[in-house]
């Protein structure tokens, strides 16, 4: 008799734990609080454009993550190398998406950096050594760096570095620091620790730093047809082929548990019934705050969320006009767009024939002009659209064809969070057959390096 296994969450973790469930042999139910799978991967369709939320492109550098991948869009992909840049102090740097911080000043600066760096690689703590992600990154680049990405960073997250868990260092893709020229980057990372830190340009090789794929020469690739909707819909066809039951509109209201098994009370909303089921195991795979209310830790665990507020911009405009960036990322602090794509030119059928369309997600704050009024910005985000390199050809003003708005683009954790989080892993991991993923896993690698310990290890 097969082991039932019931995977919480329909973002892509949960529909990546509920693929490897099921091909391993599980019996998978997949509840999902959503009427949709995907999640933020999820699109929006008006008019005969499919807009994505945001800048998403699936990563074919690994290759058991990009397998699992390809075999959900049945192999209907376009490979895809992505040209991005980055701006910071008005230089941008093509090849780079990270702050570059020595942008606007001499050799000296950047050996200075580089000095402070290595008085500390010495005596290397680790990230866990460190609740506040701005010590850390003192730790980590030192005091000059450290002071030059709170600064960035105000304005990517709205909000302060230093009251940030480190548990935040890859969400915010901090991990290195660029800030050398590329041949004086090259050398250094010939050494482990620097490596561990310094980031170098790929521009020419994409799979320079990463493991590659025995039999593919690409880094990314992005689906097919529909964007990152065909992606969600795939998925759905898919996880139903492998017998996968999809409960959508659906949250788990109460969970009962023993040494073998859970029993979880089910909310459906678009039936308006209750459903309660016994399952052998449980993978959680979503905000792990609410599964520690179910089962009665007693440190509320949400009082260390924080989120990112994000109104998306989308322009429709002709094809041809598109440049050759595909995405910049903006750290300025004198403009609103942080990131500014173009979606249409990753795949086919996103938009009409000839036309293509432009995305600028601009991070803010709920009560903000730029929240309750978004479309009285729209000029001004164009004017930074025009500059960005995204366009090749200077258009004029093509009016807002779509406004979005989302509370939560990405979620943080506060100071403190670790900590907590630790004492609930003591208490609750595994207890039940209950499992959820250990650390704060935003990028698609990380999230799959998770499913993999739970399913290969603990299950």
């Amino acid at each position: 008799m097969k082991q039932r296994l019931c995977v919480v969450g329909g973002g892509f973790s949960g529909i990546a734990a509920a693929y490897m469930a099921s091909k391993k042999g599980f019996d998978v139910t997949l509840v999902n609080a959503a009427p949709f799978l995907g999640g933020v991967l999820h699109s929006t369709e008006i008019d005969g454009y499919i807009y994505d939320l945001g800048c998403h492109l699936l990563d074919g550098a690994y290759s058991e993550q990009a397998d699992v991948i390809r075999d959900i869009l049945n192999y209907k992909i376009n490979p895809y190398d992505a040209l991005y840049a980055s701006v910071f102090k008005g230089n941008i740097r093509i090849g780079s998406e990270l702050c570059h911080v020595a942008n606007s000043h001499d050799q000296t600066f950047a050996a200075r950096i580089l000095f402070e760096m290595l008085n500390n690689i010495t005596d290397d703590c680790g990230i866990q050594s460190f609740d506040c992600l701005y010590d850390l990154l003192i730790d980590r680049y030192g005091k000059t760096a450290a002071t030059i990405l709170r600064q960035a960073y105000q304005k990517v997250i709205q909000q302060d570095l230093r009251e940030l868990d480190s548990v935040n260092l890859n969400v915010l893709n901090l991990r290195r620091l660029s800030f050398l020229p590329d041949s004086m980057a090259m050398t250094l990372k010939k050494i482990l620790k620097f490596d561990q830190r310094i980031a170098a340009r790929s521009v020419n090789d994409p799979l320079k730093f990463r493991q590659p794929n025995s039999d593919q020469g690409y880094r990314t690739f992005y689906p097919e047809t529909r964007g990152m909707l065909g992606f969600c819909e795939s998925a759905e066809k898919k996880l139903n082929e492998l017998g996968v039951e999809i409960v959508h509109f659906a949250r788990c209201t109460k969970i009962n548990s023993s040494i073998n098994n859970t029993t979880l009370d089910i909310d459906v909303k678009s039936e308006t019934k209750s459903m309660q089921h016994t399952y052998d195991s449980i993978f959680w795979a979503t905000d792990v705050s609410e599964l520690a209310s179910l089962m009665g830790f007693s440190e509320d665990v949400s009082l260390y969320n924080t989120s990112v507020p994000l109104v998306l911009f989308y322009f429709n405009v002709p094809e041809a006009s598109l440049g050759d960036i595909d995405y910049v990322h903006n750290y300025d602090e004198d403009t609103l767009s942080f990131r500014i794509s173009a979606p249409s030119k990753f795949g086919n059928d996103t938009t009409p024939a000839g036309m293509g369309y432009i995305c600028a997600e601009v991070p803010t704050k709920i009560y903000s002009d730029l929240w309750n009024m978004p479309e009285s910005f729209a000029e001004v985000i164009w004017h930074e659209v025009s500059k960005s390199k995204v366009l090749r050809d200077v258009v004029t003003f093509p009016g807002l064809a779509n406004v979005l708005k989302t509370p939560v683009s990405y979620g943080l954790k506060k100071i403190g969070y670790t900590a907590c989080f630790n004492r609930f892993c003591e208490q609750f991991w595994g207890r039940g057959n209950i499992y959820f993923s250990k650390k704060a896993a935003f990028s698609k690698a990380y999230i799959f390096e998770e499913l993999k310990n739970v399913f290969d290890v603990e299950l």
